[in-house]
């Protein structure tokens, strides 16, 4: 069994730059108010926290690529061969990737996708989530 992955990566966009990395910068968000809030549960006065922008990012890529790791692996312990890059499908048992041909019974495409934005007035002012969550 082999697999190909366009260089988007194992996870695909929810776990690199969609659904995870957005929650775990929305947790990181959210605790500041906690500090805040502690104080009406018993909790006595304390320095207040300082956020560090870097560690966040450090952390949420960290995790992302502690989630690849886990995909690779169960890939791996299924003996589905990853080849990651850029790929062309020949014919129906025949894919190309990177110049390197692969056959197989079956051939699984993950395509993938790219963010979009339309031409609109404005748009220089737009980031997709590759810029945000990146």
């Amino acid at each position: 069994t082999k697999a190909s992955l366009t260089a988007g990566g194992v996870g695909g966009t929810c776990v690199l730059r969609g659904c995870v990395p957005k929650k775990l910068l929305v947790y990181g968000s959210e605790f500041s108010t906690s500090f805040e809030d502690s104080h009406g549960f018993g909790w006595e006065d304390f320095d207040k926290p300082k956020h560090s922008w870097e560690s966040l990012i450090a952390a949420k890529n960290n995790e992302i690529n502690r989630l690849t790791g886990i995909y690779k692996r169960i890939l791996e312990n299924n003996n589905v061969e990853l080849i990651e890059g850029r790929g062309e499908l020949v014919d129906a048992h025949t894919v190309s990737v990177d110049g390197k041909t692969y056959t197989a019974k079956y051939i699984m495409i993950a395509t993938g996708g790219l963010p979009f934005v339309p031409d609109m007035p404005g748009k220089d002012l737009v980031i997709t989530s590759d810029d945000a969550l990146d």
